[in-house]
């Protein structure tokens, strides 16, 4: 039953955001939403892989794409997927979760590790106002202020000194402008997912090292560092586990 839900529940989403897309992009979404629909799942999944090398990116794009892998068999990608969804589709996160939960009862794979709070927070912010929206509505309070600052210095016949009120102002409309530049700059989660079965974890960064442990495919794992100058990450599971991983074996959250 819970397998038919998941079914049921995962259609395919038609349309990327609104914001305008070149006109191959829109066009490989919709290809691939096609196959999808016939069951032609690798094919979807090849014009998905355009729309993403494309760097436009979406949760509906994500949602499809952890689909169309959960229907390959790549539970690894699926739960990747379906994470990178849940961020930005609060809306669907219940369906998200429902998803999650059923892949990962198929792979047995060990609760995610929490996600950090600034991770949390900027996807709160960012929910119903874009990165620019910050910007924009921040330099129009500063200039608004600013504008009123020289209109009462040109006006009045003492040496012209802002109140507090101005000041407050100008410094609202920074603080809003530079939260919306750190919101548009790229955020890894400080998670990855497991995308081998198993997920052999070394003692140190190197292929030779001693095995510290073992993940199944699909598990979520915390990055706590990285071997400088080689391709191997440092991470932690929920349940403890820890060691390191090849970053090619990882999948970006």
């Amino acid at each position: 039953m819970r397998l038919f839900v998941l079914i049921a529940g995962s259609v395919v989403f038609a349309a990327l955001p609104t914001v305008a897309q070149p006109t191959g992009v829109r066009s490989a979404f919709e290809t691939g939403n096609r196959r999808y629909a016939e069951g032609d799942y690798a094919g979807a999944l090849r014009q998905y892989d355009t729309v993403l090398e494309s760097k436009w990116a979406s949760g509906a794009l994500y949602y499809n794409v952890g689909g169309a892998h959960f229907r390959r068999g790549n539970m690894g990608q699926a739960v990747r997927y379906y994470e990178k969804a849940r961020r930005l589709l609060p809306a669907e996160s219940q369906r998200l979760q429902h998803n999650l939960s059923v892949v990962r009862s198929q792979i047995e794979a060990p609760p995610p590790v929490p996600r950090s709070f600034l991770a949390v927070a900027r996807d709160g912010l960012t929910a119903g106002v874009p990165p620019l929206g910050y910007v924009v509505a921040g330099l129009l309070v500063y200039l608004g202020a600013l504008a009123w600052w020289v209109h009462r210095h040109a006006t009045t016949d003492r040496r012209f000194r802002p109140g507090a009120e101005t000041t407050a102002c100008l410094a609202a409309g920074l603080l809003v402008a530079g939260l919306g530049v750190w919101l548009a700059a790229p955020s890894p989660d400080g998670r990855a997912v497991a995308l081998r079965d198993p997920l052999t974890l070394r003692a140190g960064p190197a292929a030779r090292a001693d095995s510290a442990a073992a993940v199944p495919e699909g598990t979520v794992l915390r990055l706590t560092g990285r071997a400088d100058g080689s391709d191997w990450a440092r991470v932690r599971s929920s349940r403890g586990d820890a060691g390191w991983a090849r970053t090619d074996a990882l999948g970006d959250i």
